[in-house]
């Protein structure tokens, strides 16, 4: 079963992707929306990843106790994996960033002659 970062990737990824393919470009606000998105699972991560070092850290103190080697390689895979998402994350927000955007027609000041 994937886990909830891999599948909020994938999410994430998909709607980016929407957005690139919408015929005449994304609006400003769709656009804006996704990279909320994509930010508010960045921090997420990071806090988690922030949570995971601190007990590596606690970990690392018990490291010849028994077991205490495998809880800190299991620390290490884990980082690993956070990385890794955090990374391919921040390239969607690249690719959010660089998409054209439909900007709405001009508004015209209304005719004075009128």
């Amino acid at each position: 079963m994937p886990s909830p970062s891999a599948t909020s990737l994938d999410r994430l990824r998909a709607q980016a992707q929407a957005l690139r393919e919408r015929p005449g470009g994304a609006s400003g606000g769709d656009v804006e929306r996704a990279l909320n998105d994509v930010y508010a699972e960045v921090i997420a991560l990071e806090a988690t990843r922030t949570r995971l070092r601190r007990r590596q850290l606690e970990h690392m103190a018990d490291v010849l106790a028994p077991g205490g080697s495998e809880r800190v390689t299991e620390d290490v895979v884990a980082l690993r994996g956070l990385d890794d998402a955090i990374a391919a994350l921040r390239q969607v927000l690249d690719e959010l960033r660089s998409l054209p955007v439909q900007l709405p027609p001009p508004e015209y000041p209304p005719d004075i002659a009128g």
